[in-house]
């Protein structure tokens, strides 16, 4: 974002996110209750809400705010969706408290990788 001005083009996000991820589900399915096909699903749904939230956000280096809140709001909605379709297949024994606490957890730890991205005291 600091280097160029271009734009992300649309459906980007929904491709890049579960085609990082299912790899992964890929390689572990022998230990998923779920089987991979449903988290692949969970991450094409997180990457249809990324591609709205960066047209709603909007984020760049001018507006740092927005920037934040999207790194704080991805994380957040992929963990949700993840953990909704493992709820949903019946496989998750966490209290509700916990599961709460991970998507927070999430979303904490990508608004404070956004200030290793973008130092308070950078100037664009």
């Amino acid at each position: 974002m600091r280097r160029w001005s271009w734009r992300w083009p649309l459906g980007s996000l929904t491709l890049l996110v579960p085609l990082t991820l299912a790899p992964v589900s890929l390689m572990f399915d022998r230990f998923l209750a779920t089987g991979p096909l449903p988290l692949i699903g969970a991450a094409l749904l997180a990457g249809l809400s990324a591609d709205v939230l960066l047209r709603l956000l909007r984020p760049s280096v001018q507006r740092l705010g927005a920037s934040r809140r999207f790194a704080a709001l991805l994380p957040a909605t992929l963990h949700t969706f993840y953990l909704a379709t493992i709820a949903l297949s019946g496989g998750v024994w966490w209290t509700p408290t916990l599961i709460f606490g991970a998507v927070a957890l999430a979303a904490i730890t990508g608004w404070l990788v956004s200030y290793l991205a973008f130092p308070p005291f950078y100037e664009a």
